[in-house]
């Protein structure tokens, strides 16, 4: 069996944690008595980014991003527990290590990312972790993070996958030359030339 590298997104992909970043979103905003929907935000954040959230209201109320930004920051550090596993995430992880396969995550999320896969016995099947934090971390779509990742573990780019739920993942594997697998775990349709798409993390078992 060839061995394989599988490089995964954390929010929306391993973890459920888009209504607790909604929820924390939706509170800082009401600090400013700006109403947006839970359901306008959400969306927008699956579509886009966090980020990218944050520079619209930023631009549509006059308020400063940074601060804004900090704002969300604290906000998340009072609810970095507001998540779940996404179904079959353990058991996909423990699978592909025992199999051989080269695990890997390329995140967005900061420093909790460890927390997380700390707090569910995942980080010891990972063998690089890069997050908003890592000295070698550039924003999606920027294949910066996903390359050195390829480079510093020789992995062959025929047999590496990037595992994520939005467009973003998707562009960010094919700027980095690799295989995309979008994973549908919401039901905000994305529309994206992804090479695999999946509806549960155990069907990447299937993928040849």
């Amino acid at each position: 069996m060839i061995m394989k590298s599988f490089i995964f997104d954390l929010d929306g992909t391993l973890i459920d944690s888009y209504k607790g970043i909604t929820n924390s979103i939706l509170n800082i905003l009401k600090k400013e008595n700006i109403n947006e929907s839970f359901d306008s935000i959400y969306e927008y954040i699956i579509r886009t980014s966090v980020v990218d959230y944050l520079n619209y209201v930023s631009e549509k109320y006059n308020i400063d991003k940074d601060s804004l930004k900090e704002d969300y920051k604290n906000e998340r550090v009072n609810s970095i527990n507001d998540y779940k596993l996404m179904p079959n995430c353990s058991n996909l992880i423990e699978e592909l290590y025992k199999r051989g396969d080269n695990l890997f995550i390329f995140t967005h999320k900061g420093e909790s990312t460890y927390k997380v896969l700390d707090d569910n016995n995942l980080s010891k099947y990972f063998k690089c972790v890069i997050d908003s934090s890592s000295p070698n971390f550039k924003r999606k779509p920027d294949p910066y993070s996903l390359s050195y990742i390829i480079d510093k573990y020789n992995l062959d780019i025929n047999n590496t996958y990037y595992v994520g739920d939005r467009k973003i993942d998707v562009e960010s594997a094919k700027n980095a030359n690799i295989k995309s697998i979008l994973y549908r775990s919401s039901s905000v349709n994305i529309k994206c030339d992804f090479d695999y798409e999946i509806y549960n993390l155990i069907e990447i078992l299937d993928i040849k």
